[in-house]
């Protein structure tokens, strides 16, 4: 009993040591692949996160605003901000929804489709120099490592109403 709780210990310690290298690793990561070159604008005048709605709102082709928030992870009303600013620089537009003239949703504009491809470019070539000496299977483990990192970091899916099978509705009369 006393060696497993030893060995219990030295795991969770090991644990932690690794969590915190991966705390320093993802920071400089985020440093050297980040937008620190860019003052916190993305490119073309663009935060980040404008530039990831964008692309989100590129994507998904007309979007709700709740769905780009929920992408982004920002509430309705931040997302809302996010896509007026996109709207005021001529990179997205609201239009209803043509299934459900109720909802408003947002589609990106030909220039939005422009900035996102221009800065889409420049990254790509950035990372093709920075990772130009590695061999195509050390480029499948970083992107391996990367996915599982990602999807550990992912909220879990909720199940709306929606979405589960329709097997009796109650009525509320």
């Amino acid at each position: 009993m006393l060696v497993d709780l030893v060995n219990y210990i030295k795991v969770v310690s090991r644990m932690k040591e690794k969590t915190h290298e991966l705390l320093d690793l993802l920071q400089e990561a985020a440093w050297f692949f980040g937008n620190r070159a860019f003052d916190g604008y993305c490119c073309e005048g663009l935060s980040f996160m404008e530039y990831q709605a964008l692309v989100e709102i590129r994507r998904t082709e007309n979007s709700s605003i709740q769905d780009v928030g929920k992408a982004i992870k920002f509430t309705k009303s931040g997302a809302t901000r996010v896509i007026d600013r996109l709207e005021r620089k001529g990179y997205a537009r609201r239009q209803r929804s043509s299934a459900d003239g109720r909802v408003c949703c947002v589609a990106i504009t030909s220039r939005g489709k422009s900035v996102t491809s221009k800065i889409t470019e420049n990254y790509a070539a950035y990372l093709d120099d920075v990772l130009k000496d590695l061999d195509v299977r050390s480029l499948e483990m970083i992107a391996d490592a990367l996915r599982f990192l990602i999807a550990a970091a992912r909220p879990p899916k909720v199940a709306s109403a929606k979405s589960l099978p329709s097997t009796r509705r109650r009525s509320f009369s």
